[in-house]
């Protein structure tokens, strides 16, 4: 899940461990009493680091900002659907591992893609000068 770019990756391992926790501690509660805490995860620390990431690519001057700020308001569209799914009840246990599961495949795919592409040009740019 390495992209090269310390703060990106530091921040990419933090939510990689903490979604690994929230979701073993889904799967083991058959109330679904951890939506609150996903969601909560899902709209502060995520959205910072996206927020964080966007910053960087226009101080760096990445060509391909909006192609990559898409891909994250693609997953804050995401997150919308989810909250507005759910505002009234929250999911069950098995609705709620399914919702996780969408969100880390997508984490897991733009991380690879878009992220990787982002720390490709940063070190072009930056590391062989």
């Amino acid at each position: 899940m390495k992209v090269g770019v310390d703060s990106i990756d530091q921040e990419h391992r933090v939510i990689v461990e903490q979604y690994a926790i929230l979701y073993e501690k889904m799967r083991g509660d058959q109330n679904g009493d951890h939506y609150n805490a996903l969601v909560g995860f899902l709209k502060f620390y995520v959205q910072s680091h996206m927020i964080h990431e966007e910053a960087l690519q226009k101080e760096i001057g990445y060509p391909n900002f909006q192609e990559h700020k898409a891909s994250h308001d693609e997953f804050r569209d995401l997150i919308q659907e989810i909250l507005t799914a759910y505002q009234h009840e929250p999911p069950g246990t098995e609705e709620l591992i399914q919702v996780s599961e969408t969100v880390q495949r997508w984490l897991h795919a733009h991380i690879d893609h878009y992220d990787r592409q982002l720390g490709q040009f940063y070190h072009e740019r930056f590391e062989t000068v």
